[in-house]
């Protein structure tokens, strides 16, 4: 092991703990900007479905004994 990969290591090791907040934010804001832009493309295709009266869905998840 070369002198160079050496210190390399030994920085990785000493900043540990800031590249693991770092990711885990990365992460969290990534989820977000993923959840906001699926919300809302999921939300353009159910606004064509027509929705059911709630006779309609009562009667489906009860049915009549």
């Amino acid at each position: 092991m070369s002198g160079q990969e050496y210190l390399a290591v030994s920085v990785l090791k000493a900043h540990l703990g800031t590249i693991i907040w770092g990711a885990l934010i990365l992460h969290v804001l990534y989820g977000a900007v993923m959840g906001f832009f699926s919300g809302m493309i999921l939300h353009e295709d159910y606004k064509k479905i027509p929705k059911k009266s709630l006779y309609e869905l009562e009667s489906e998840s009860m049915p009549a004994t």
